[in-house]
């Protein structure tokens, strides 16, 4: 089912990111909402996950979408710093204990450092793609991610970009981007929320 978005409002004080913000995100597919800076592409996502509620309007089948499993990668990282990368995938998924897989999914992406050390020891950009290899192996029918190219060089750009792709299939995937170049890489349909075409 599509999500449909119908004359949502969202107001922080007198900062208004958007009234009657009217979209349809398809459904098994790749959407990435785009805009400059504070035009409310990190809210939306937030007003999906259930941690921010809209002002006026409404989402189409709003508790369905809050109550399904969720992927997510947030602005920030949210890694366990004391465990490897390994044991940070592992944690999302229960029951499954393949390690070798975890790399494997963590190489796709260009890292390839020592997994098992802890992910404190890893820069801005290799935590960024453990996050994203995390939100990817975690099982669940939408995927929310923001910004989950930042702080990559365009070789990890590309291969994250690749991967994403890959694990997202057949799975409803919602991007935040603010660089047209990203969009591209990952082959979704652009929706603006600043008003530009």
């Amino acid at each position: 089912m599509n999500i449909v978005i119908r004359h949502l409002s969202k107001a922080f004080g007198e900062k208004v990111l958007w009234k009657d913000l009217n979209l349809v995100i398809p459904e098994k597919g790749c959407s990435v909402l785009m805009g400059a800076s504070g035009c409310g592409k990190t809210t939306l996502l937030r007003i999906l996950m259930g941690l921010e509620e809209e002002d006026e309007g409404e989402i189409l089948e709003s508790q369905r979408i809050r109550q399904c499993r969720k992927c997510v990668v947030f602005q920030e990282d949210r890694l366990c710093e004391g465990i490897s990368a390994v044991d940070n995938v592992l944690a999302v998924l229960p029951g499954r204990t393949d390690r070798e897989m975890i790399r494997r999914d963590l190489e796709k992406t260009g890292l390839c450092r020592p997994f098992e050390e802890p992910v404190r020891n890893y820069s801005g950009g290799m935590k960024r793609r453990v996050a994203v290899v995390r939100a990817c192996m975690a099982e669940g029918e939408l995927v929310l991610m923001d910004e989950p190219l930042r702080g990559l060089d365009r070789e990890s750009r590309e291969k994250t970009a690749g991967y994403i792709r890959e694990k997202t299939k057949g799975r409803t995937l919602i991007i935040t981007s603010h660089d047209q170049e990203d969009a591209g890489l990952l082959g979704g349909k652009v929706i603006r929320l600043d008003g530009r075409s």
